[in-house]
């Protein structure tokens, strides 16, 4: 059983980082003598960073964005919402990506939420 049990303890090992991030940046939030303007900036700053390691933890962990470019695939999006199509979009292509979805190697965590040309 322990193998079941710790089988998620590299990928936990590995968010560990990502939380320290987002700590330090909780905590530089809470600071009363700070230029509000120069604070925004860096914790928006410091939000990238942290999404893009958190990025780097899903890639290294096989967890991949599912593409939303192009056509309506029901296995891997679900649509929620239908638009006219127009000159720049056929019917039954996604117009707009509502949740992103993802992937862990070929199986689906989550469908993408989209709408879809009609």
């Amino acid at each position: 059983w322990s193998a079941i049990d710790y089988a998620v303890e590299s990928f936990a090992k590995d968010l560990l980082n990502v939380f320290d991030s987002l700590d330090l940046a909780l905590k530089s939030a809470d600071n009363d003598q700070a230029d509000p303007k120069e604070l925004l900036e860096k914790l928006v700053e410091g939000l990238k960073l942290t999404s893009t390691q958190f990025e780097g933890v899903m890639t290294k962990n096989n967890i991949e964005k599912i593409e939303t470019d192009g056509e309506f695939d029901p296995n891997i999006h679900n649509a929620v919402m239908q638009v006219d199509a127009s000159e720049d979009t056929e019917s039954g292509s996604i117009v707009e990506v509502l949740q992103q979805g993802y992937k862990l190697k070929t199986r689906t965590l989550r469908p993408a939420m989209v709408s879809v040309a009609k």
